[in-house]
C-alpha cells in the first residue's frame, strides 16, 4: 500500500513538473482596456504595449471596450477564461465605485 502511494507521489509530481515546465504565453494575450478608443487609457495602453509585447515574447492584443463607465470592458474580464490570456486595463473609479453605484454587477 504505502509502495502504491508513493508512486503515485512521484507521478503527480512528474506531471506537475511538466505542466510547471510549459512557457507562458505561448499564445497571443488579450489587453481589454475598459474605456473607448482614443481615451488618455487607450493613449497609456498603446504607449506600454509594445514594451510589454515585447518583454513577454508574444503578441498583445488590445481590445477597446469602452461604456457604461468601464463596467462593460470589466464584465468582459470577468467572464473570460481564468487561463492568464486575458488581461484588463481599467480606470480605479470604474473598478472601485461602480460596487457602490450600481446595485446589479456581473463582477465582484
Amino acid at each position: 500500500m504505502t509502495r502504491k502511494l508513493v508512486g503515485l507521489a512521484l507521478l503527480g509530481l512528474f506531471v506537475a513538473g511538466n505542466a510547471l515546465a510549459q512557457p507562458y504565453p505561448n499564445r497571443p494575450v488579450r489587453l481589454i482596456a475598459a474605456q473607448s478608443a482614443g481615451s488618455s487609457l487607450d493613449t497609456i495602453t498603446r504607449i506600454v504595449t509594445p514594451k510589454l509585447s515585447e518583454m513577454l515574447g508574444q503578441q498583445i492584443v488590445i481590445d477597446n471596450r469602452g461604456g457604461a463607465g468601464g463596467i462593460i470592458g470589466i464584465e468582459l474580464a470577468a467572464r473570460a477564461n481564468a487561463d492568464g490570456y486575458t488581461l484588463l486595463l481599467g480606470a480605479p473609479s470604474s473598478m472601485i465605485l461602480s460596487r457602490f453605484t450600481y446595485s446589479k454587477l456581473a463582477f465582484e
